[in-house]
């Protein structure tokens, strides 16, 4: 994460069908589950970044990068 993103906070949609809270400060990212989705098919990621002098290109693409990653969702368990 860029240094000069201190904050983000929200929801990521990992594909096991579970709601991941998706929790950061600093140095530290914590995902944890937080249930099932009602409805599997409208799952959704949703992130809100806090901040000074953040690039938005620069950071869809570290996302976009990041997504296109295959990683067993058991990883962050």
């Amino acid at each position: 994460m860029p240094q000069n993103i201190i904050r983000s906070k929200g929801w990521i949609n990992l594909g096991d069908g579970m709601a991941t809270l998706w929790n950061h400060t600093g140095q530290q990212l914590a995902l944890e589950q937080a249930g099932t989705w009602q409805d599997p098919s409208q799952a959704f990621s949703e992130i809100v970044f806090i901040g000074q002098g953040m690039d938005p290109a620069a950071l869809d693409t570290l996302l976009r990068g990041a997504s296109q990653r295959r990683v067993s969702p058991a990883a962050f368990r």
